[in-house]
């Protein structure tokens, strides 16, 4: 498993996306499994409005999604997980059990204001100014320390700079992955 990680309009999506293609492995978006999974309702309002989901949905529904994976080769692209501790704590749960491989970890580093500008470019519904500040605040406050625990349960992380071109990114994301492996 490659994890991606980064502040919300880091290019997590287009790098995952990118990388499963030239890994020939699967990709796995958990902002775009919630949005798939969620179509209406009060989860639908929060998830839009930039708040995170309870672990006690997200991780079955991510678990679902790993069970789905070809059994002799579990490498896949994962982006925009673990967005909390307990995320986390489940994935290094499942590497130590060996239910998942882990290859590495990309944090993909992009300032605020060039996240923002990329954010308000996409336009989604949930890119609305409100929800951008709350991802901002989440990645400061739960995703760098998301990233600490990682390390120090021997997961490899790498730090990559995402205001480079997307595909100097991408390259550099391979340059990486072709030694790490």
């Amino acid at each position: 498993m490659i994890l991606i990680i980064g502040i919300s309009g880091a290019g997590k999506s287009f790098q995952g996306r990118t990388l499963s293609q030239k890994l020939n492995c699967s990709w796995i978006s958990l902002g775009s499994l919630l949005r798939q999974s969620i179509d209406s309702g009060d989860l639908r309002s929060e998830m839009l409005a930039g708040h995170l989901l309870d672990d006690s949905l997200v991780i079955p529904l991510f678990d679902k999604e790993l069970k789905k994976l070809d059994a002799k080769n579990k490498e896949c692209v994962l982006d925009g997980s673990p967005r909390t501790m307990a995320q986390a704590q489940w994935l290094v749960e499942q590497f130590r059990a060996k239910k998942i491989k882990f290859t590495a970890a990309i944090h993909l580093k992009v300032s605020e204001p060039e996240a923002r500008r990329r954010l308000i470019e996409r336009g989604r519904p949930d890119d609305n100014s409100q929800a951008i500040d709350e991802r901002f605040e989440e990645y400061l406050e739960v995703i760098i320390k998301i990233i600490d625990f990682l390390k120090r349960n021997e997961f490899t992380v790498y730090e990559v700079n995402g205001e480079a071109p997307p595909p100097v990114v991408a390259n550099k994301i391979l340059a990486i992955l072709s030694g790490a492996r």
